[in-house]
């Protein structure tokens, strides 16, 4: 995959997932799969959810910053860190 198109799908997850995220805490509650986790029946569930579309967000702003040259590559520092996750 080239490293613009992998930019820009990862800018476009992470503002999808943002977009969720403000979504889902305004509401209070979650809808994945048909599945609704409200906050007050399933606090940890919630906010494992929510903990999620954060590090997609987070990640997302890592990999255009790396676009503009500003850090390094996180999908390295990702290799590195969870080798069980990237394939060889």
């Amino acid at each position: 995959m080239s490293p613009l198109l992998r930019t820009v799908f990862f800018a476009v997850l992470g503002f999808l997932s943002l977009w969720s995220l403000m979504k889902d805490l305004g509401a209070g509650s979650t809808t994945n799969r048909g599945m609704t986790i409200n906050v007050s029946e399933n606090p940890g569930g919630f906010y494992l959810t929510m903990f999620c579309k954060a590090a997609f967000v987070c990640f997302a702003i890592a990999v255009i910053l790396n676009a503009l040259g500003l850090i390094g590559d996180p999908f390295v520092w990702l290799a590195q860190t969870f080798p069980f996750l990237m394939p060889r």
